[in-house]
């Protein structure tokens, strides 16, 4: 046996050469096999695929997709075949909306209402307490010359009087007696006033007040407002209010309205509170 002519270092080339080549073949053989693998995976689900029964196809899908029904009328039918209750799945489901709004007739006796802006009204009586009952009598003439003036007059007099002895005790009524004032000898005896109008059983509360209202053109003197700083402190012998008018026309019946009034404290305001009125007139 010879001995090889090659050197060292070519030794070394020639087996580097040849690992490479071990290495790239062992690359490519495994490649191979991959794909081979692949092609029978592929094969092999196809195959399990055609093999699923159409009935169980059906079955998924009816799971899958939730049965649609037609919509064609609001009103239910009770007497629906067994057929139609599954419908084709190609055919879309037909809704049949109105187009128009239908219009509620509201009831006649139905009372709309207005909510005011504000929302918290305070209201407090500044009146102070019902002292008692009155009797209220009203004093005119019912014709008058066109030159001359007339007096309208209001009376207002106990009837009885409310007396609470605590906050807490009930009250208690005295009767109040007119007085008559007794003549001097040698005087003539005054003639009493009679009233145009009487009303008994009024409330009496501290601080009241009156308003006579009439039209500019027919008397000048009339309150053009009730004025809810005029009023009178209710005294021991009542009160009193009386108007002096002029007519501003020749002839004709003319309407008045006397008012007596109480104060309200409204939101901080003060207005008054019309508790009674008589409307009458004069010629």
């Amino acid at each position: 046996m010879g001995k090889s002519s090659l050197s060292p270092q070519s030794r070394k080339v020639l087996y580097g050469i040849i690992g490479i080549a071990l290495f790239i073949g062992a690359v490519l053989i495994i490649a191979a096999v991959g794909q081979q693998l692949t092609t029978i995976m592929s094969g092999a689900n196809a195959t399990q695929t055609a093999q699923i029964d159409p009935e169980e196809t059906a079955l998924m899908t009816d799971v899958d997709e939730p049965t649609v029904f037609p919509i064609t009328n609001p009103t239910i039918q009770s007497h629906a075949s067994p057929t139609s209750a599954r419908p084709s799945p190609t055919r879309q489901p037909e809704f049949n909306f109105p187009t128009e709004i239908a219009q509620i007739d509201s009831p006649e006796n139905v009372t709309i209402l207005e909510v005011s802006e504000a929302t918290n009204v305070q209201v407090i009586d500044q009146s102070g307490a019902v002292i008692g009952t009155g009797l209220l009598r009203v004093y005119y003439a019912s014709n008058v010359s066109p030159q001359n003036t007339t007096r309208v007059e209001l009376e207002l007099r106990f009837v009885e009087k409310f007396i609470t002895a605590t906050p807490f005790s009930d009250v208690t009524r005295i009767p109040v007696t007119a007085v008559t004032s007794t003549p001097q000898p040698m005087r003539p005896t005054a003639t009493p006033r009679v009233s145009q109008y009487e009303e008994s059983g009024v409330q009496v509360q501290q601080l009241m007040g009156a308003s006579l209202f009439c039209l500019p053109e027919s008397f000048s003197g009339c309150d053009e407002s009730a004025d809810p700083t005029a009023y009178a402190f209710i005294q021991e012998g009542g009160a009193f209010w009386s108007w002096t008018l002029r007519p501003q026309t020749s002839v004709g019946v003319h309407d008045l309205r006397l008012e007596l009034w109480t104060l309200l404290s409204v939101n901080g305001q003060t207005r008054p509170n019309t508790v009674w009125q008589y409307p009458f007139s004069i010629t």
